[in-house]
């Protein structure tokens, strides 16, 4: 419980500093060397996360602001946090609501606890072996018969036409950032596909979320339980689903 408290503190202490910067309205917008943008609240998150980590844990930490740790013996770690100070900074940028902060503990290839945290929502999501936690009070979702998916809302796959032809869903909700992980995870919605690789920051945490609820988080091409190792900063296609749902997937697409 203490340790889910540091989590739970640190993830609204970097919302509430990427809140003040966002309320300015005036955004210092950088490119990175992948051609993606970063703000002064991207980095000043970082800082924020990364510093509480150090104060209560000795383990490597990975990031997507530039903290990634190399170490000798990358083959050997198995256990590290994985985070994304602010994932969906293209959205932060626009001022949409759906940006969040992401810190995930990954152990023998599994996200066993993560905190998604929707600032401008002011909605926190905690996962671990422990369930699921929404604004810090237990929740036990539950899923309509509805088959509802999320995708993409800024980088549309052409994969999902056939996913949306092939499984009969009767909504499909286009929204940013790890968000769509809190959507299944909370009983909104059924199915995350995602085609094409992934940085593995981008969903650590918003899988701990899902699987603490119950979800299956699930390689995209083999079926099996996605993992996530130290020295791959690139996960592969997924599809996450809710408890007892099977998506139908067409491998030609």
């Amino acid at each position: 419980m203490k340790d889910l408290l540091r989590l739970e503190s640190l993830a609204l202490e970097a919302g509430e500093a990427v809140m003040k910067i966002h309320s300015h309205g005036r955004l210092d917008v950088q490119t990175k060397d992948d051609h993606s943008p970063v703000t002064q609240a991207d980095l000043l998150a970082n800082e924020i996360i990364c510093r509480g980590l150090r104060q209560f844990s000795s383990l490597p930490i990975i990031s997507e602001e530039g903290t990634g740790e190399a170490s000798p013996d990358a083959d050997q770690i198995s256990s590290y946090w994985l985070i994304d100070p602010i994932d969906g900074t293209k959205e932060f940028i626009a001022h949409r609501p759906t940006f969040t902060v992401n810190i995930a503990l990954i152990e023998e290839g599994v996200p066993v606890a993560g905190v998604v945290y929707a600032p401008e929502r002011e909605e926190l999501y905690y996962g671990s072996d422990e369930g699921l936690r929404i604004n810090q009070k237990r929740v036990q979702p539950v899923w309509g018969p509805d088959r509802v998916a999320v995708c993409s809302a800024s980088r549309p796959e052409k994969e999902f036409d056939g996913f949306l032809r092939d499984n009969d869903l009767s909504r499909v909700i286009k929204i940013g950032s790890s968000f769509k992980f809190c959507l299944v995870a909370k009983g909104e919605a059924h199915f995350y596909p995602r085609f094409s690789p992934l940085s593995a920051w981008d969903i650590a945490a918003g899988d701990a979320v899902a699987r603490a609820a119950g979800c299956s988080m699930l390689e995209m091409k083999s079926g099996q339980p996605l993992r996530y190792e130290f020295k791959r900063r690139w996960n592969p296609g997924f599809i996450l689903q809710a408890p007892g749902c099977t998506a139908r997937l067409n491998q030609r697409q």
